[in-house]
Protein backbone atom coordinates (compact mmCIF):
# COMPACT_ATOMS: atom_id res chain seq x y z
CA UNK A 1 0.00 0.00 0.00
CA UNK A 2 1.51 2.92 -0.97
CA UNK A 3 1.19 6.09 1.23
CA UNK A 4 0.16 9.35 -0.20
CA UNK A 5 -0.53 12.96 0.47
CA UNK A 6 -3.91 12.26 1.67
CA UNK A 7 -3.17 9.32 3.70
CA UNK A 8 -0.38 11.84 5.03
CA UNK A 9 -3.12 14.84 5.97
CA UNK A 10 -5.40 11.98 7.57
CA UNK A 11 -2.80 11.46 10.04
CA UNK A 12 -1.59 14.74 10.47
CA UNK A 13 -5.42 15.46 11.34
CA UNK A 14 -6.03 12.76 13.65
CA UNK A 15 -2.35 13.83 15.89
CA UNK A 16 -3.73 17.33 16.14
CA UNK A 17 -7.28 15.92 17.55
CA UNK A 18 -5.74 13.43 19.70
CA UNK A 19 -3.28 16.44 21.10
CA UNK A 20 -7.00 18.55 21.77
CA UNK A 21 -8.61 15.76 23.18
CA UNK A 22 -5.67 15.27 25.73
CA UNK A 23 -5.49 19.06 26.61
CA UNK A 24 -9.67 19.09 27.47
CA UNK A 25 -9.28 16.23 29.92
CA UNK A 26 -5.46 17.72 31.46
CA UNK A 27 -6.07 19.64 34.71
CA UNK A 28 -5.76 23.36 34.72
CA UNK A 29 -2.51 24.42 36.11
CA UNK A 30 -1.96 28.19 37.45
CA UNK A 31 1.61 29.29 38.79
CA UNK A 32 1.84 30.97 42.09
CA UNK A 33 5.28 33.11 42.19
CA UNK A 34 5.40 34.11 45.86
CA UNK A 35 8.54 35.05 48.41
CA UNK A 36 6.55 35.09 51.42
CA UNK A 37 5.74 32.12 53.47
CA UNK A 38 3.18 34.13 55.22
CA UNK A 39 0.97 34.71 51.93
CA UNK A 40 1.89 31.30 50.43
CA UNK A 41 -0.13 29.77 53.14
CA UNK A 42 -2.88 32.59 53.00
CA UNK A 43 -3.30 31.28 48.91
CA UNK A 44 -3.62 27.78 49.81
CA UNK A 45 -6.45 28.08 52.42
CA UNK A 46 -8.40 30.45 49.82
CA UNK A 47 -7.39 29.53 46.39
CA UNK A 48 -8.91 25.83 46.63
CA UNK A 49 -10.82 25.51 42.73
CA UNK A 50 -11.76 22.17 41.72
CA UNK A 51 -9.75 20.76 38.84
CA UNK A 52 -6.97 23.27 39.03
CA UNK A 53 -3.60 22.44 39.97
CA UNK A 54 -2.09 25.58 42.22
CA UNK A 55 2.23 25.54 41.72
CA UNK A 56 4.25 27.40 44.02
CA UNK A 57 7.31 29.32 43.41
CA UNK A 58 8.88 31.26 45.83
CA UNK A 59 11.16 32.63 43.62
CA UNK A 60 11.77 33.70 40.07
CA UNK A 61 14.52 31.73 39.14
CA UNK A 62 14.33 30.10 35.74
CA UNK A 63 11.03 30.47 35.94
CA UNK A 64 11.00 31.54 31.99
CA UNK A 65 12.81 28.57 31.49
CA UNK A 66 10.21 26.30 32.79
CA UNK A 67 6.93 28.58 31.93
CA UNK A 68 8.06 28.05 27.55
CA UNK A 69 8.65 24.07 28.58
CA UNK A 70 6.03 23.71 31.00
CA UNK A 71 3.80 26.01 29.69
CA UNK A 72 1.09 27.00 33.05
CA UNK A 73 -2.46 28.11 32.06
CA UNK A 74 -2.12 30.88 33.99
CA UNK A 75 0.03 32.58 36.71
CA UNK A 76 -0.44 34.57 39.71
CA UNK A 77 2.62 37.19 40.62
CA UNK A 78 3.95 38.91 43.90
CA UNK A 79 5.00 42.77 42.66
CA UNK A 80 7.89 42.43 45.29
CA UNK A 81 9.94 39.71 44.89
CA UNK A 82 13.70 38.59 46.45
CA UNK A 83 16.23 39.95 44.35
CA UNK A 84 16.71 41.60 41.11
CA UNK A 85 13.58 41.21 39.50
CA UNK A 86 9.89 42.29 40.27
CA UNK A 87 6.84 41.43 39.19
CA UNK A 88 5.96 43.31 36.46
CA UNK A 89 9.20 42.27 34.37
CA UNK A 90 7.44 38.70 35.08
CA UNK A 91 4.26 40.18 33.72
CA UNK A 92 5.46 41.47 30.72
CA UNK A 93 7.18 37.93 29.93
CA UNK A 94 3.90 35.84 30.44
CA UNK A 95 2.45 38.99 27.93
CA UNK A 96 4.88 38.41 25.16
CA UNK A 97 4.19 34.20 25.55
CA UNK A 98 0.26 34.79 25.63
CA UNK A 99 0.01 33.39 29.35
CA UNK A 100 -2.55 34.78 31.20
CA UNK A 101 -1.35 36.04 34.47
CA UNK A 102 -2.02 38.75 37.60
CA UNK A 103 -0.12 41.09 39.50
CA UNK A 104 -0.70 40.87 42.99
CA UNK A 105 0.42 43.62 45.46
CA UNK A 106 0.10 45.44 48.38
CA UNK A 107 1.89 48.63 46.94
CA UNK A 108 -0.78 52.00 46.82
CA UNK A 109 0.91 53.70 43.68
CA UNK A 110 0.56 53.65 39.87
CA UNK A 111 2.86 50.17 38.78
CA UNK A 112 3.83 51.52 35.27
CA UNK A 113 3.41 49.38 32.15
CA UNK A 114 1.19 46.93 33.90
CA UNK A 115 -3.17 47.37 32.76
CA UNK A 116 -5.01 47.89 36.02
CA UNK A 117 -7.09 44.95 34.89
CA UNK A 118 -3.77 42.99 35.44
CA UNK A 119 -3.39 44.35 38.83
CA UNK A 120 -4.87 42.97 41.75
CA UNK A 121 -4.43 45.27 45.25
CA UNK A 122 -4.33 43.17 48.43
CA UNK A 123 -6.58 44.17 51.16
CA UNK A 124 -6.72 43.74 54.62
CA UNK A 125 -9.19 41.81 54.65
CA UNK A 126 -8.03 38.77 52.02
CA UNK A 127 -11.19 39.83 49.38
CA UNK A 128 -8.85 39.78 47.14
CA UNK A 129 -8.07 36.31 47.39
CA UNK A 130 -11.76 36.69 46.08
CA UNK A 131 -11.32 38.14 43.19
CA UNK A 132 -8.17 36.29 42.32
CA UNK A 133 -10.24 32.77 42.31
CA UNK A 134 -12.94 34.46 40.36
CA UNK A 135 -10.09 35.09 37.86
CA UNK A 136 -8.86 31.60 37.90
CA UNK A 137 -12.62 30.01 37.69
CA UNK A 138 -13.60 32.99 34.79
CA UNK A 139 -10.37 33.33 32.50
CA UNK A 140 -8.17 29.67 33.44
CA UNK A 141 -11.14 26.89 33.69
CA UNK A 142 -13.56 28.27 30.51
Amino acid sequence: MEINIIHAAIFVVFVQLVGVVLEMRRPKCVWVVEDSESDIVLYKVNLEVPGCHIRYFRDVNNIGWRALFNRPDGMIIDYYLRGKTRGDELLNFCKRNEIPALLVTGYEGEILGADDRDVVKKSCDHSHYFVIKNWIINRIMV
